[in-house]
C-alpha cells in the first residue's frame, strides 16, 4: 500500500537548473519570473521516515575494543567500587589484555556491528579513542583499526589517541616511565604523521595524579597535539 500523503512530511527537491559553461543559471526575465520557474521545477518527494535531520555526531567512544566486562556489573551491584575491580585486574586493564591479543582484523570486524547499530540511528561521524592498547605497538593498532573501520564503513572516524587511560600492568611501579614513552616516543614518532589524530590525557583521578598530568601536559604542549 503506498504511504499517505501528508503535507508535512514533503520535502521539495529542486531539480537541476540548466548551467551554462561559465556556470552561471541560464535565464532571463526578472528575478521573480526567475524565481517561479526555480519554484515550478521543484517535485513533491513522499517521505514515510519520522523525521528528517543532519547527520549525528557521537563525540566519545571506545568502539575499538575486545573481550567484554560484563561481569562486573554483578560485582558493581554488590558494592564492590570501580577502582577495587581495577585494582584486582579488572576494568580498563581487563580489556587492555583482550585487545593486546586480538589481531587488527578481529578488532575492526567486532567494531563493525557497533558501528553499523550507530549508523542506523543516524550517525555519521563518530570519534574513536585508543586507551586499550597501553603500548606503542598495540595503541598504533587500534588507531589503525579505527582507520580501516572508517574506509570500510563509510562512516566518518576522528581518532583520539588515549595512550593515559590508564596504567598498564607492567609500569605499576614506575607511572612516570609510562608516561615518558606515551610523550616521547609515541605522540612525536612518525606515525604521528600518517595518523591524523588528537591526543587527549585521561580525566580520571586513577590513573596518575596531578603532578604526573601536569607533567605530560607540559609535554604535550611541545607537540602539535596540545
Amino acid at each position: 500500500m503506498p504511504p499517505r500523503w501528508s503535507p508535512a512530511l514533503v520535502l521539495m527537491v529542486r531539480s537541476k537548473t540548466p548551467r551554462s559553461r561559465s556556470g552561471t543559471e541560464q535565464s532571463g526575465g526578472s528575478a521573480g519570473a526567475r524565481t517561479w520557474r526555480r519554484l515550478k521545477q521543484l517535485r513533491p518527494v513522499r517521505w514515510t521516515a519520522p523525521w528528517v535531520t543532519p547527520g549525528l555526531i557521537d563525540c566519545h567512544t571506545h568502539l575499538i575494543f575486545a573481550g567484554d566486562r560484563a561481569s562486573e556489573w554483578a560485582r558493581r551491584l554488590a558494592g564492590e567500587s570501580y577502582e577495587d575491580i581495577a585494582k584486582a585486574g579488572g576494568g580498563i586493564l581487563s580489556t587492555v589484555g583482550a585487545t593486546r591479543a586480538a589481531g587488527i582484523d578481529a578488532l575492526v570486524v567486532s567494531a563493525e556491528a557497533r558501528l553499523a547499530r550507530m549508523a542506523a540511528q543516524g550517525v555519521t561521524t563518530v570519534e574513536v579513542k585508543s586507551g586499550y592498547g597501553l603500548d606503542v605497538e598495540n595503541e598504533l593498532k587500534m588507531l589503525h583499526a579505527a582507520g580501516r573501520l572508517g574506509e570500510r564503513s563509510g562512516v566518518r572516524i576522528v581518532r583520539t589517541l588515549l595512550a593515559a587511560h590508564a596504567v598498564p600492568a607492567e609500569f605499576q611501579n614506575d607511572r612516570k616511565a609510562y608516561l615518558r614513552i606515551v610523550c616521547e616516543d609515541l605522540i612525536p614518532g612518525p606515525h604521528a604523521r600518517i595518523l591524523p589524530m588528537r591526543s587527549t590525557p585521561s580525566a580520571s583521578t586513577l590513573p596518575f595524579h596531578p603532578p604526573r598530568s601536569r607533567w605530560s601536559l607540559a609535554r604535550l604542549r611541545r607537540t602539535d597535539f596540545a
